[in-house]
């Protein structure tokens, strides 16, 4: 039978594991993202518009 320290090792190993295969994504989406907002920013300026209409609450 495992010991307690070898299912908290791989407990810990399973739960680094988890964050690297969720926020490493994430942190590519967000950079994506904002190359994103950039380009639409500069077709809004070729088109004249600096900032998207703004709608009253």
């Amino acid at each position: 039978m495992l010991s307690a320290i070898s299912i908290l090792a791989i407990l810990a190993a399973v739960l680094i594991w988890l964050i690297v295969a969720v926020f490493l994504p994430t942190r590519e989406r967000i950079q994506n993202f904002d190359r994103v907002l950039e380009v639409e920013k500069e077709i809004l300026r070729k088109h004249g518009l600096e900032r998207l209409p703004q709608f009253p609450d």
